[in-house]
């Protein structure tokens, strides 16, 4: 585990990690990278933050309130003496889309002692300047970008407006590769192939026993 961009020295204030998402469903892939990565920056926090209404994407085929519940079980039971996690309701509360402009400003007026980072994957960097008001996302906090399995990463490859802030509030870190995804996980239980989920544990044994006791992804 290791940073490709640094920014220019960490700041002195505590540091807060936000990492945001449908999970639908949580998985390990959501987990172990976004764990490392958040300590890789000295994090003292690690904030789920499972939205409503993803406003690029079309609505989850799972409701927010079970996606909220399936994200608090494949946590529980982690403790890390280095870091705190927590899962975040404000999204879920939205009847609205969930842009990460509002809520990277309501977290920061939540923590104004901290230092905080919204936490993507290398696929959305490729796009992040075409998300709503990016340059005021980044007036409220700094990117900590995960280096996923299959994504290479060339600096030329990102746009040029971006460029300038890999040496300022862009950090690229290398973290475990878990290769699964959420659609192949919905594609398993849709065929009924529970079998292979447990066998290849691509999702916490808890999240599996919520799906199966709500008859989710059939």
């Amino acid at each position: 585990m290791q940073s490709l961009f640094n920014v220019m020295g960490l700041s002195n204030k505590p540091i807060i990690v936000i990492y945001g998402g449908t999970f639908n469903p949580i998985h390990n892939g959501h987990i172990v990278p976004a764990i490392e990565s958040a300590k890789s920056i000295n994090a003292e926090k690690l904030i789920y933050l499972p939205c409503h209404i993803p406003p690029h994407k079309d609505t989850p085929s799972v409701n927010s309130l079970h996606r909220l519940e399936m994200t608090k079980l494949a946590l529980q039971d982690i403790n890390d003496e280095q870091l705190t996690i927590e899962i975040s309701d404000y999204e879920t509360q939205l009847t609205s889309p969930s842009y990460t402009r509002k809520t990277i400003e309501y977290f920061a007026k939540s923590y104004p002692q901290h230092h905080l980072y919204f936490l993507i994957g290398m696929d959305s960097l490729l796009s992040f300047h075409l998300w709503f008001k990016w340059q005021e996302i980044l007036s409220f906090c700094d990117l900590l970008v995960m280096q996923r399995p299959g994504v290479s990463f060339s600096k030329s490859q990102l746009c040029e407006e971006l460029r300038p802030y890999l040496n300022s509030q862009i950090t690229i870190t290398s973290v475990t590769e878990v290769d699964i995804s959420s659609s192949q996980i919905k594609a398993m239980y849709n065929q009924s192939n529970n079998k292979s989920l447990k066998e290849l544990s691509l999702l916490p044994t808890s999240v599996q026993h919520y799906i199966n006791t709500h008859n989710l992804y059939k």
